[in-house]
């Protein structure tokens, strides 16, 4: 058996990730010497030291040949740590911080250095439990007892379509829900719930078709049918969802599959990558912002108009992208994730709907769509690189989110008890397993808003809490390392049980992914758990569909004795 040691990802490639990532954290705290002045030196260390306390284990990697881009700490590293710990910490360091966030915060300068500790805490804590050798030998042992469902290109065509077709429908579905498309659910029961995660399966279908793409065997007819296909995704999903993360998500299933295809890894593919990714945050930001912008707006002078009518006074409304005030800051979605937050499932609605989350139709949400095409072409190259280099810099902003609750959580304990929301880890975990038909009256389980009423004062926001946050607030700073080294076990444990082989079986890779992307370092720790096992039962589920299918098709095709 081949292992993942084996797989050929050319040195050249190696050094270039592990530059990729080491360049933005060091360009943000060294280079912005240049044109601003530090305000936290302390944070300014700090975050350079959390992205190399990340970097190194896969450094470690890189020199024994087992460096994946896609094994959960390196996914984590890069999609998480680097961007919203590092570069964010730097970014904080030279006063980035909104004026209305420091009046959350008591003593910044102290409390953002502690803050920037907790999180290179959890970085090492979390690296220190994935690279314990025995979770390694204990996953192989896993993946020996595992089904050898050793499925071709060509035998996975039919049956990913039909899933492909069957996951439209269910988006579809949950649009019509009000589970997606900026919208707060309309029918927070178990049905939405179950409708939010199958509708996964059109992801897990994307992948399975990449990796029959990448893997070859395929017509050269059908590869162009299917990759026409997954690329029409996009659009498609974008406009339901009205997410920054979609077209990220979908680059991200792409270059999922091509690193585990077997094909060997080079320069060209990391920077191809990386201009993909780029490109698609940037394309993703510029759509949703505008699309949540315009919906709010046209909401807001919607309800304004009779208002109106029987009283003449002017009212300004300022635009969804102005300046906050420090008691109302501005609503925000969850996370661009592929992972995507338990805030965004119904079970975990809050009180307060902003209105631009009002319901809408297909055409209502088509004709938006149509608008926000021509805003932004009208607002043209300068506006719209100034517009998606404002909005990453906010979405990377997650120390600030983290250093409010740092500050706080300790003053905030009573109020957390009388709310029902401390020790929420211990409880979200297991009783996010019990569906709520048979508990009608469950507590909300993962809602990022409660926490944003509490913190800042304003139920319209869905703060980044993060693990490191979640177990602090839970357990304090010892909760940090010991929650976090066993995440990190349990990590290692997910990839050496499916992923040990060079190529591995497209149906590991689906299992594999479902389940790696539901690790998300913006979201509670509580959740990680329940997320991670109904993302996996779906894609088990959606195996067997395939597996099911494929057998169907070999059979028909099999000559029988006296046909």
């Amino acid at each position: 058996m081949t292992r993942r040691s084996d797989r050929p990802m050319t040195p050249a490639a190696g050094r270039a990730l592990l530059v990729a990532l080491a360049v933005p954290t060091l360009a943000v705290a060294v280079g912005g010497m240049a044109v601003a002045v530090v305000q936290y030196p302390y944070s300014a260390v700090l975050a350079v030291l959390t992205a190399a306390t990340a970097i190194a284990p896969l450094a470690r990697q890189y020199r024994l040949g087992s460096l994946d881009a896609f094994s959960p700490l390196a996914y984590v590293v890069w999609f998480f740590v680097i961007p919203t710990f590092a570069v964010s910490g730097a970014l904080v360091a030279y006063g980035w911080t909104p004026d209305w966030w420091l009046t959350l915060i008591p003593t910044p300068a102290k409390t953002f250095a502690l803050t920037q500790a907790y999180l290179t805490l959890g970085v090492l804590a979390v690296s220190a439990g994935y690279l314990l050798p025995w979770p390694q030998r204990a996953g192989q042992r896993i993946s020996r007892a595992l089904p050898t469902w050793a499925w071709s290109p060509r035998e996975v065509l039919l049956p990913g379509c039909l899933l492909l077709a069957i996951g439209v429908g269910l988006t579809m579905y949950a649009f019509s829900l009000g589970v997606i498309g900026f919208q707060r659910g309309l029918f927070l029961d178990s049905l939405s719930v179950t409708t939010y995660y199958f509708a996964q399966s059109l992801m897990f279908a994307a992948v399975l078709l990449w990796g029959a793409v990448f893997r070859g065997g395929l017509s050269r007819s059908a590869t162009i049918v299917v990759t026409v296909l997954l690329v029409a995704l996009i659009p498609f999903q974008s406009v339901l969802s009205g997410s920054r993360a979609t077209a990220l998500n979908h680059v991200i299933a792409m270059g999922f599959a091509f690193n585990y295809s077997g094909r060997a890894i080079r320069v060209r593919h990391v920077l191809a990558f990386g201009v993909l990714f780029v490109a698609a945050l940037g394309a993703g930001m510029l759509y949703a912002t505008t699309f949540r912008a315009e919906k709010t707006t046209a909401a807001l002078e919607t309800a304004a108009a009779p208002a109106q009518a029987e009283a003449p006074a002017p009212v300004v409304v300022p635009p969804p992208s102005a300046a906050p005030p420090p008691s109302a800051p501005p609503p925000s979605e969850p996370p661009p994730s592929s992972t995507q937050s338990s805030a965004q499932v119904p079970a975990a609605a809050s009180a307060y709907v902003s209105p631009g989350e009002a319901a809408a139709s297909l055409s209502e949400q088509g004709a938006l769509a149509a608008r926000v095409t021509d805003i932004v072409a009208e607002r043209g190259v300068r506006g719209n690189v100034a517009l998606v280099m404002e909005q990453v810099a906010r979405r990377l902003d997650h120390v600030t989110s983290v250093a409010t609750i740092v500050g706080n959580y300790e003053r905030l304990r009573p109020e957390e008890d009388r709310r029902g929301v401390s020790g929420n880890i211990w409880r979200w975990t297991w009783t996010a397993f019990v569906p709520r038909v048979l508990w009608p009256n469950k507590p909300t389980v993962g809602d990022s808003r409660v926490l944003g009423e509490l913190y800042i004062g304003f139920g319209g926001s869905s703060p980044a809490i993060t693990p490191v946050a979640d177990l602090l607030r839970n357990f304090g700073p010892v909760g940090i390392a010991l929650g976090m080294f066993v995440l990190g076990i349990a990590m290692r444990l997910l990839h050496a049980s499916l992923m040990s082989d060079a190529v591995p079986a497209l149906w590991r890779t689906v299992v594999y992914y479902a389940v790696l992307m539901r690790i998300s370092f913006e979201g509670f720790y509580g959740t990680l758990l329940p997320d991670a096992i109904r993302a996996a039962f779906v894609a088990v589920l959606v195996c067997g569909l395939v597996e099911g299918v494929r057998r169907a098709a070999k059979w028909r095709m099999t000559p029988r004795a006296g046909m």
